[in-house]
């Protein structure tokens, strides 16, 4: 016959054990805490999740702006690059628009770029500043180093293949946003942004 055997064995925790575990608790909800606090302060408008999300910027010359809230007009036109070779999809828009023409359309470039490259900044800044010769367009150019993933979602959109237009308040209102190529519907829901094309940008109704 068989007889079944019951072991009853006792685990104990190393002396100090206890006292470890309770410090990396305490390490972890620091952390926790600390990355909560992180994520909280990338700048999207609660109220409305299409708010233009808040960056700090400067154009190619140097001069420091915090956006949307020092958005040259009211609204502004920014033309939205994610990758470099999408610089001729946002010269057909500046040409669809006659933007080089039209001063009564603020506007502005805003190349974005992942945050990692922030230390190759003046780097690319002088790239771009070799291919625009021209001072008053490069006052028209501000580079984005941040998370891009964040920032296309607080526009609303998901893909990085292609530019946006997007007509902005300083508030962070949205007026329009368009994603890709200047079509004729695109450049009609551009241009029907309320007060885009008031001479001086001076609108400050509701947005239409």
């Amino acid at each position: 016959m068989t007889k079944a055997i019951c072991l009853t064995v006792k685990f104990e925790s190393p002396p100090g054990t206890e006292r470890e575990v309770k410090s990396v608790q305490r390490i972890f909800q620091v952390v926790t805490v600390g990355v909560l606090i992180a994520l909280a302060s990338v700048s999207i408008n609660a109220k409305d999740p299409l708010a233009f999300p808040e960056v700090k910027t400067e154009d190619l010359i140097g001069a420091k702006a915090v956006f949307p809230a020092d958005f040259p007009g009211d609204p502004t036109l920014v033309l939205v690059a994610f990758e470099r070779k999408q610089q001729e999809d946002i010269d057909r828009w500046v040409t669809a628009l006659s933007l080089k023409d039209d001063v009564s359309i603020p506007w502005i470039e805003m190349p974005t770029v992942a945050r990692r490259y922030r230390l190759m900044k003046p780097l690319l800044d002088g790239w771009m500043r070799d291919g625009i010769p021209a001072i008053a367009d490069q006052q028209r150019v501000f580079t984005v180093y941040t998370r891009r993933k964040s920032f296309r979602s607080a526009l609303g959109v998901t893909k990085s293949d292609t530019v946006l237009a997007v007509v902005a308040r300083p508030n962070g209102q949205i007026c329009a946003i368009v994603e890709g190529l200047p079509t004729p519907d695109a450049i009609e829901r551009i241009r029907g942004a309320k007060g885009l094309v008031t001479p001086g940008g001076a609108d400050t109704g509701t947005c239409s």
